[in-house]
């Protein structure tokens, strides 16, 4: 008679006290960061032009319009997808080329014309970029 050896038996592992801390740990951070991942609101886009404030629009609204620079018109164009100089008179279209911002606290400059385009968030954790003690 040739018999086959048998398996050994599969040892089933129960939850242990630090099985359930570690669950308790990970439920606990996930509702903490519930307030750091919550947006109170649609960023706004600021244009300066010889740092004072031209125009200021929410970045859920589709908006295209013209300001006047130090050299000549620029042409902006916002939408929920971002912001971005669709045309400049400057003579390297560097803000052309920047292309769409849509991130808080990324800027557009065009320097000949002393125009920023920034967005800024409505959020307050957004806008720390370093803390120093």
């Amino acid at each position: 008679m040739n018999q086959t050896p048998r398996p050994a038996p599969v040892k089933v592992r129960r939850f242990g006290i630090i099985d359930t801390l570690i669950i308790i740990a990970a439920a606990a951070s996930a509702i903490a960061f519930i307030p750091v991942m919550q947006v109170n609101g649609p960023a706004t886009v600021v244009v300066r032009c010889d740092n004072n404030v031209v125009a200021r629009y929410p970045l859920d609204r589709v908006v295209a319009f013209r300001i006047q620079g130090a050299e000549g018109p620029l042409d902006i164009r916002i939408d929920t997808n971002g912001t971005s100089v669709v045309k400049a008179t400057c003579r390297n279209q560097v803000c052309v080329h920047t292309g769409r911002i849509h991130c808080s606290s990324q800027q557009i400059i065009c320097a000949p014309n002393h125009v920023i385009i920034e967005i800024q968030s409505t959020h307050a954790a957004d806008s720390i970029d370093a803390v120093a003690r």
